[in-house]
């Protein structure tokens, strides 16, 4: 039961980014733009920024805390300003920030490197962190995090280059079909072997967290091979990719256990472990260290304080770029949804939303669901500017708004 509160709502703020478009402090202050337009007082909206490990995360972090830059090898070898947090002996790093999506260029997504997140892990050491998260979203990269583990000073061994795929024959006559280049094979199939005691002993004992916005493991189609697509690996090679991922895997367990000790204990199979997936397998890398694997949501509601705004809040309006099925797999407006529960009514405001997400959405007690495009043909004008949209959205939200009354049950 909700009880009843104040008859002019206190208004949360707490939105995702929208990918590609906008931070999620941006997102939220166009909304309470538009709300105060339709003279909704300033002083009834909080603002609480939020991220779930990828872009964005560290700005809603960074409240008390300038970020640091450091430059590092970006996912195809150029250089790139990573970024971390740093507070006390906490740190948080943005992966994205060093092998992201936005940072990749055409190069096969099987050549580029975790290398820049590792190099942001030696930073925070050399600064005095003691525990040192790492925000696995948004990375441009399926290399299991073995380019974080050679910055680290890992030992890698690797065999002769792995000869190409063959592509499968096309299913009409081949004599019509112009002739298809053999696929290149991933780095993976190379690896023979690993020593991770020396990355463990760069550390100097400061503990790892992976702060993961999905549930995968490592191996198999619905590991971290799931991604593989929308970083732009060919249909064609992903069952090569996922013989390659499969064994490395094997071998990246078998190192974990090698440098385990009673003091720093390691699981049996870290690739297996929920949320091993995430990043392209960074968060297994980090795993294989010793270190742990949280929902990312989790690790920064806790920081900013989620559970005491809502206490707070009459009326929460979260969202983000996209409502579809992968919303219910952890994302932020499903987490806030489940949090508000029994606390406060939700709106959500999505940029696109699926019929089927809409659905869920209002099953799960979301009672208003604003969308910033009505067809297929606006979204790449949203995408390039979402303001005016949002701004759009808030003053509709407004508008109901006016015959508000507090829900009782």
């Amino acid at each position: 039961m909700i009880p009843p509160r104040s008859a002019s709502p206190r208004i949360l703020l707490v939105l995702d980014t929208f990918k590609g478009s906008l931070p999620s402090a941006q997102v939220a202050q166009a909304i309470a733009q538009g709300l105060t337009l339709e003279a909704i007082p300033p002083d009834s909206l909080t603002i609480l920024p939020i991220g779930d490990g990828g872009e964005g995360t560290l700005d809603a972090l960074a409240s008390h805390a300038e970020p640091i830059e450091i430059p590092v090898r970006g996912p195809d070898g150029g250089a790139a300003l990573g970024r971390l947090l740093l507070r006390g002996r906490w740190a948080w790093i943005e992966a994205a920030s060093a092998c992201g999506l936005g940072l990749a260029s055409s190069s096969a997504l099987t050549g580029r490197t975790s290398f820049g997140v590792g190099q942001l892990i030696l930073a925070a050491v050399e600064r005095g962190a003691r525990e040192i998260v790492v925000g696995c979203g948004g990375t441009a990269t399926l290399d299991l995090g073995l380019g974080l583990l050679s910055a680290l000073g890992a030992e890698l061994t690797w065999g002769p280059p792995a000869p190409p795929l063959d592509p499968a024959p096309p299913p009409h006559d081949p004599q019509l079909a112009p002739a298809q280049s053999p696929l290149p094979r991933s780095p993976l199939a190379e690896l023979t072997a690993l020593d991770l005691r020396p990355a463990i002993a760069a550390l100097a004992g400061a503990n790892l967290v992976a702060a993961v916005d999905v549930d995968n493991i490592l191996t198999g189609p619905r590991g971290a091979l799931e991604f593989a697509p929308q970083k732009g690996a060919p249909e064609a090679s992903l069952p090569a990719l996922l013989a390659d991922i499969d064994r490395a895997a094997l071998l990246l367990d078998q190192a974990a256990l090698a440098a385990s000790s009673p003091a720093q204990p390691r699981a049996p199979r870290c690739s297996e472990v929920p949320g091993a997936g995430a990043a392209g397998g960074i968060a297994a890398a980090i795993l294989a260290l010793g270190g742990r694997a949280t929902p990312a949501f989790d690790e920064v509601a806790s920081r900013l304080g989620l559970d005491e705004a809502l206490e707070r809040a009459d009326l929460v309006v979260t969202g983000e770029g996209r409502l579809d099925a992968t919303t219910w797999r952890g994302k932020i407006v499903h987490r806030v949804l489940s949090a508000s529960r029994g606390r406060a009514r939700v709106w959500i405001v999505a940029g696109q939303a699926t019929g089927s997400a809409v659905d869920r959405a209002l099953a799960e007690d979301a009672e208003i669901i604003l969308t910033l495009v009505s067809d297929s043909g606006e979204v790449g004008e949203s995408i390039a500017s979402p303001g005016a949209r949002l701004v759009r959205a808030g003053r509709q939200m407004g508008r109901a708004l006016r015959g508000w009354a507090p829900r009782e049950g």
